[in-house]
């Protein structure tokens, strides 16, 4: 959208919350939402092994020897595929643990790990050992829009 500004005396681009379509930021999240929780077992695992896959032949991928990924919840995609990978491939798999406010990096051994719900359903494991935040190459997120 183009509009007059005043103080600069000629027209400026104004980017507003809205996508390309019309959509805002909150109506995509909802959108992908739905389309999430609609989807079956198997295909929640047959894209979850595509994404795996697809994650793993990266070059990014290959090169990071510390991997902080999550813990999948609802109708998240099953990052136990992708977190398996990640230790087979001879890497660091960390977890976000949040303590006292604060997020920490907490390293676990091997792909079977304890774990623990935690605030607002998030899984964490329950033991491993706090890592420095520096030492993390590569950061694996949930993301809806």
């Amino acid at each position: 959208m183009e509009r007059y500004d005043e103080n600069k005396g000629a027209l400026s681009r104004v980017y507003e919350r809205e996508s390309i379509m019309g959509e805002s930021k909150k109506e995509i999240r909802n959108r992908i939402r739905r389309i999430r929780e609609s989807m079956s077992c198997s295909e929640i695992e047959e894209k979850s092994l595509k994404i795996t896959e697809k994650t793993v032949s990266q070059s990014w991928f290959k090169e990071a020897h510390t991997v902080m990924s999550y813990i999948s919840i609802k109708n998240e995609i099953d990052t136990s595929y992708l977190n398996r990978k990640i230790v087979e491939s001879g890497k660091k798999l960390l977890f976000p643990v949040i303590e006292n406010e604060e997020i920490k990096a907490v390293a676990v051994d091997g792909a079977d790990y304890a774990t623990a719900v935690k605030k607002f359903g998030v899984i964490e494991p329950e033991n491993g050992r706090e890592l420095d935040k520096n030492e993390i190459d590569l950061v694996i997120v949930p993301g809806v829009a």
